[in-house]
C-alpha cells in the first residue's frame, strides 16, 4: 500500500431538503452523529490514512461539542467549507499536501466497506485516480424529442463515493475548474 493517505470527508451542506432540524451528518443513528460513522470506517480501514472533516462554517463548533459529548477522539482536522460542493473540496484540498492520494468522501455515507476504501487506494495507486461504482438496477430510456428509446443498463453505472485520487492530479483539475468557471 502506498504512503500519504487523505481522506477529505466532505458534509459542507445544510442538509435543506432533508426537512430536518439538523443537516444528516449530525443526526444520530446507533448512538452516534452519521459523520462520526463515517470517520470511523476510514480510521478502521486504514489508521494510516489522515482524515480532515470539510464542514460548513456555521456547524464547526457544534462538531466540537459533539466530538466532546460522545467521546470522539478519532483524530481529524476540521476545514471550513465552501458555497458549493467544489469549493469544499478545494478548501478540504488547499491544506493536503501535493503528494499522496486522497479519496474523497461524503459524510452521509458511513457504510462504505473497508474493502471499498483500500481498493480506492490501491486502484488509485495504480492508475492515477479511482471512482467507486454500481450497477444500475433500474431500466432507463433514452428521450430525443419526442421519441424515446431503450438502454442497455450493462453499459451505465452510478459514481459513487469515494472518489481517490493523485493528490497532484485532482488539484490541477480544480484549479483548471475554477479558472473556467471565473
Amino acid at each position: 500500500m502506498v504512503s500519504n493517505l487523505y481522506a477529505l470527508i466532505v458534509a459542507g451542506g445544510l442538509g435543506v431538503r432533508m426537512n430536518y432540524s439538523l443537516p444528516k451528518q449530525f443526526i444520530p443513528i446507533k448512538n452516534l452523529p452519521v459523520a462520526m460513522h463515517t470517520i470511523n470506517a476510514f480510521n478502521k480501514a486504514n489508521a494510516l490514512v489522515k482524515i480532515v472533516f470539510v464542514l460548513h462554517i456555521d456547524y464547526i463548533q457544534l462538531w466540537k461539542e459533539l466530538c466532546h459529548k460522545y467521546s470522539f477522539i478519532i483524530p481529524h482536522e476540521v476545514i471550513s467549507g465552501g458555497k458549493t460542493r467544489t469549493e469544499s473540496v478545494s478548501n478540504g484540498l488547499s491544506v493536503l499536501p501535493d503528494d499522496g492520494f486522497v479519496a474523497i468522501h461524503d459524510a452521509v455515507r458511513p457504510l462504505v466497506s473497508e474493502s471499498i476504501i483500500n481498493n480506492s487506494f490501491y486502484y488509485a495507486s495504480k492508475f492515477g485516480n479511482a471512482v467507486s461504482a454500481i450497477h444500475l438496477k433500474d431500466s432507463i430510456r433514452q428521450i430525443q424529442g419526442e421519441n424515446n428509446f431503450s438502454i442497455n443498463r450493462n453499459d451505465y453505472r452510478i459514481i459513487q463515493t469515494p472518489q481517490t485520487f493523485e493528490l497532484k492530479q485532482i488539484k490541477t483539475a480544480l484549479i483548471s475548474v475554477f479558472y473556467k468557471e471565473n
